[in-house]
């Protein structure tokens, strides 16, 4: 690439400095890796980037009036975790329990957003991470095909399952979807994203 600048400077007499100074990638290296991988880092460290851009001045440290709440809805899934025995629990009792945490949780507010990850992006840093590691989309022992009334036998292995998240997912959206009338109170607005595949269609 740099024989190609440099020809061409013969012509455009651009300096030698500035002709340097472009980087001779195919992708910008502080975003990759040199062999084409997409560069990881601490969702941590990214807040307190963003944090420096903000004043003390800029930060609301009381709102009176909120008009949307967004939640991730996978980080809620994990936070919440089983309160009754695993023989008794069912995945419906799950869905209900996170639902019924987001509706409480969102109170005062007219417009719930819950926004699912996509565990099956090609190319994600998700999918590169796991791969790196050697981990499988589908272990073996995860439980799988989930239904409402299944009991929730092992919820760790679920939440370390690729395929089980999707499904748990899945039929969280599908749970709102079906049962909205008598969990989210009139006058509220929930919109789910990445709850279904694309072939399916969000609430």
């Amino acid at each position: 690439m740099y024989l190609k600048l440099f020809s061409i400077n013969t012509f455009k007499k651009v300096s030698l400095e500035r002709v340097m100074s472009f980087e001779n990638s195919s992708v910008p290296l502080s975003l990759f890796t040199d062999d084409g991988m997409m560069s990881t880092t601490k969702k941590s460290d990214v807040m307190g980037k963003l944090e420096d851009f903000v004043s003390n001045d800029q930060i609301l440290h009381k709102i009176s009036s909120v008009e949307s709440i967004l939640f991730d809805g996978m980080a809620v899934i994990q936070m919440l975790l089983p309160t009754q025995s695993p023989l008794k629990l069912t995945y419906f009792d799950m869905a209900s329990s996170f639902w019924k945490h987001i509706v409480d949780k969102s109170d005062g507010s007219p417009c719930i957003h819950v926004v699912f990850d996509n565990y099956f992006i090609e190319g994600s840093i998700k999918s590169q991470t796991r791969e790196r590691r050697g981990e499988q989309l589908t272990p073996s022992n995860a439980p799988s095909h989930l239904q409402p009334n299944m009991t929730v036998t092992d919820w760790k292995k679920c939440l370390t399952s690729c395929s089980s998240k999707r499904e748990i997912t899945h039929l969280y959206t599908k749970h709102i979807a079906l049962h909205a009338m008598d969990i989210v109170k009139p006058g509220k607005v929930v919109i789910v994203s990445g709850g279904f595949t694309n072939t399916q269609s969000d609430t």
